[in-house]
């Protein structure tokens, strides 16, 4: 992992910590397959190697989809070569939780004949060629590249059963943007103001909109994020997936459960081993 959370949610590169003695207490920024934050204890791994790339590693929970993002023996470091492709050109975003899966043995992992998902490795096509086989990708994840700019116009998000360019569905608040009414749209931003709806949602105000959208998260999705109090909201940077509506109050979009993320990510409390 080329990244980390701090006790603040906030994430940290690891090259931000190059000439540090200690370093600070940092976990996983992936995803679960189950919604839930990763928040594996992360440490750094080569950061004095000259034959190796600085990384973070962790134990990962089950389908966290950071679990295998990059490899430390990769192509060029000494003693072994590696193929691998360059990272994010290709996502398989989760629009649903699903449960982990197990291999036949129990272990966490597909199946032995599956070669399974959570790393952009290379695949054979059928003209003998390569491509990039693509990434299980959380959309809090997503929003974490979003903010460092590393995702580009022509990159491909597989949603559902289609495959689409980032430019074509993903849109910043304060982007213009045509009337999109009916259409899937993933909106982000940062949160200027939160009110909650009669329905124990909450309805967020993104700065800087032209237009006045918002995003409408309901209570069902905010008990998977531990019920947040809505006065910590505003300032943190929200994505969520939906179909963009209109009501009197403006336009809106009603996100997906499994789509909504915050960055800095909220934290939720740290269970204590014998705690019920």
């Amino acid at each position: 992992m080329d990244s980390a959370i701090n006790a603040d949610g906030r994430r940290v590169s690891v090259e931000a910590l190059r000439g540090l003695i200690t370093y600070p207490d940092l976990w996983c920024p992936g995803y679960l397959l189950d919604g839930e934050a990763c928040e594996a204890k992360a440490w750094v791994t080569a950061m004095s190697s000259t034959v190796k790339h600085p990384a973070f590693a962790a134990h990962h929970g089950p389908g966290c989809d950071h679990g295998s993002e990059r490899s430390t023996d990769r192509e060029g470091d000494a003693g072994r070569q590696v193929r691998q492709v360059p990272l994010g050109r290709v996502r398989k975003m989760r629009m649903t939780l699903s449960a982990p899966s197990s291999g036949p043995n129990g272990r966490r992992r597909p199946h032995d004949k599956d070669p399974g998902t959570r790393t952009a490795r290379l695949r054979a096509e059928g003209g003998g060629g390569a491509a990039e086989a693509p990434r299980s990708t959380s959309f809090g994840t997503l929003l974490g590249d979003l903010r460092g700019s590393e995702v580009r116009l022509d990159d491909e998000l597989e949603l559902g059963s289609r495959i689409v360019t980032a430019a074509s569905v993903i849109h910043h608040a304060g982007d213009p943007k045509p009337d999109k009414r009916g259409s899937d749209y993933i909106l982000w931003g940062t949160i200027q103001r939160a009110n909650t709806t009669e329905f124990e949602g909450v309805r967020l105000t993104l700065a800087g909109s032209r237009d006045g959208v918002g995003l409408l998260i309901d209570a069902k999705t905010l008990r998977r994020l531990g019920n947040p109090p809505v006065a910590e909201l505003a300032g943190r940077d929200v994505i969520g997936f939906g179909t963009l509506k209109r009501s009197a109050k403006g336009p809106y979009l009603h996100a997906q459960d499994a789509t909504v993320a915050f960055e800095p990510r909220i934290r939720k409390p740290r269970r204590v081993p014998g705690d019920l």
